[in-house]
């Protein structure tokens, strides 16, 4: 008897389908989102948009073949390439089926820290739900994953193994100093990094150690407390793994990777100036890991996902100081992003290359004496209550350089401000780093303007000055990030991702406050639906290739 309920949901999924099928964007790609993405979308399940896939089939309204993309047929007389390289999902590279790519889905959740060492994984039922795989392509992933990281405790029962450092192990952090043995500060979020690693190895019960590694001509010298040499200390051979920053003057990788890597100890590496050496270290290391967060382009991918699912057709990307990789490489990744995304969507840079200095590295002596004057006239009003000179001075120097140094920027930047302003189809400025951004912010409050009612404003970093501001920023999750890194280091065989010549990029979130929204009279698009939806945000997803339909008939049990 048919249950006239059920065809009516079927009826609204191939509706759903058929929109997608004409919205410009996917037309233009030639391929729809994977069968997860658009149950999601339609709120039915996998089964239903299987059902209603096949409909459209029958109609001739797509191509369906094992193994591929659910395509949209082209027009008659034009040309089928053999295979689309948009097809293929870059981050599943030489994965040939999709047990295999379930199973890598699975050691990144492992990595992130979704699934912890030492407890239960959920049912099979609810793990086939959540990465929409069938019971047999689950149990091949998690029978390719026991004995090392996934531990098979009975039937349908399984866990992550119990990864417990060895008693008293040290972890050593390399990480750039000065002259003097003290630490130097490379980027905003610096004592964001040293604080959620510290975290880390704190719950995991490891020591962590600091040592400082100081670039002196063609030479390195390494600090440790008060005690300066040019080898590593003796007691680097108890550590059980190395972690090493690259932030520096100059790249240290070819120097200081193969004299970790030498003592035959796990090196895990945050890459953060995208050295070239990696590929050939990575050939003769079996025991390095390369991690990459603030370089890596999946952070601006999932913001253009994020802005074109509110609506935002055009977007600028302004960035003062493109001559630096991250800069450079997030708008290589929104580009791609739009370019994705069919006709319509583009992303217009407006660049200079200032060059990235951090205002605490500079010297202004003339300042500080106008500072010492004006502190002057203003202790005779105090009397002898007022407290010493030299105090306030020191606080107050790199605050002062700050202000100083972002004014001469924004001076720089107004020009091309100016220029972005006048394109007025661009409704959406994204900024290279959250300092750009409050540097925009300014400009915009100064000629009268305020995001997101005239135009939406999001930077990167989520810094503690761009959330006073209410800034939209993308947070690199450093718990979630350090949280992979430690269990790496731990445990490197039972990871094939540990394995991999690729880096690692665990993403982190982003965090959507008052100065993003839909563009001035517009409507949030559905073309993005799936890269919003869900506890965090994701790339504007075309599908993987995992979520095709499967490559054969099952076979029959006997």
């Amino acid at each position: 008897m048919n249950n006239p309920g059920r065809s009516r949901v079927l009826e609204e999924t191939v509706e759903t389908v058929k929109a997608l099928i004409a919205d410009p964007a996917w037309k233009a790609r030639g391929y729809l989102p994977g069968l997860r993405d658009m149950a999601r979308l339609a709120g039915c399940s996998h089964y239903t948009m299987w059902k209603a896939v096949k409909v459209l089939e029958s109609q001739d309204l797509l191509e369906v073949r094992p193994g591929r993309r659910i395509r949209i047929p082209r027009p008659e007389g034009e040309e089928e390439e053999a295979l689309d390289p948009s097809e293929v999902d870059p981050s599943q590279a030489g994965v040939q089926y999709k047990w295999e790519r379930l199973r890598r889905q699975i050691e990144m959740d492992i990595l992130s820290g979704t699934f912890r060492p030492g407890e239960n994984l959920p049912t099979l039922k609810e793990l086939g739900a959540r990465y929409g795989a069938s019971f047999l392509t689950l149990k091949k992933a998690l029978r390719a994953l026991e004995g090392g990281i996934i531990l098979h405790g009975g039937p349908g029962a399984y866990s992550v193994a119990s990864l417990r450092p060895p008693p008293r192990s040290t972890l050593v952090y390399l990480a750039w100093g000065d002259e003097n043995g003290q630490l130097k500060f490379g980027t905003p979020f610096d004592h964001e990094i040293l604080g959620a690693l510290g975290n880390e190895c704190a719950r995991a019960g490891i020591r962590l150690e600091k040592l400082l590694y100081v670039p002196q001509g063609d030479r390195l010298l390494f600090w440790h407390g008060r005690k300066a040499q040019t080898t590593l200390p003796d007691w680097c051979r108890e550590a059980f793994g190395f972690l090493l920053r690259t932030v520096c003057s100059r790249d240290v990788v070819p120097e200081l990777v193969p004299r970790l890597a030498s003592l035959g100890k796990p090196v895990a590496v945050l890459d953060e100036m995208g050295s070239q050496h990696f590929p050939k270290l990575h050939g003769r290391y079996s025991n390095l890991a390369v991690f990459r967060h603030t370089i890596s382009g999946t952070p601006a991918r999932q913001m253009g996902a994020h802005l074109a699912g509110l609506g935002h057709r055009e977007v600028a990307f302004i960035s003062p100081f493109h001559d630096t990789v991250w800069s450079a490489n997030r708008l290589g990744s929104l580009q791609d992003c739009y370019r994705g995304l069919g006709p319509g969507y583009r992303v217009h840079p407006y660049i200079l290359n200032l060059g990235y200095q951090l205002p605490f590295e500079e010297e202004d002596s003339s300042a500080v004496e106008n500072l010492y004057q004006a502190l002057e006239k203003a202790k005779k009003g105090w009397g002898e209550s007022f407290p010493p000179l030299q105090g306030i001075v020191e606080k107050l120097r790199p605050h002062m350089r700050s202000v100083v140094w972002r004014e001469w920027v924004l001076e720089q930047l107004n020009p091309t401000l100016e220029v972005a302003l006048r394109r007025k189809e661009t409704t959406a400025w994204v900024c290279a780093d959250d300092d750009t951004a409050l540097l925009c912010w300014e400009f915009l409050r100064r000629k009268g303007l305020r995001p997101p009612r005239d135009l939406t404003l999001v930077g990167f970093d989520d810094t503690g000055e761009g959330a006073r501001v209410d800034l939209t920023s993308y947070n690199f999750d450093f718990p979630k990030f350090f949280h992979g890194v430690v269990l790496r280091l731990l445990d490197p065989p039972s990871l094939s991702l540990a394995r991999s010549r690729q880096p690692i990029e665990i993403e982190g979130r982003i965090v959507e406050r008052g100065t993003s929204g839909p563009p001035p009279g517009g409507k949030p698009q559905p073309v993005a639906a799936w890269a919003t939806s869900g506890s965090r945000a994701s790339p504007v997803s075309p599908g993987n290739v995992d979520d095709t339909l499967p490559r054969g008939k099952r076979r029959k049990r006997g």
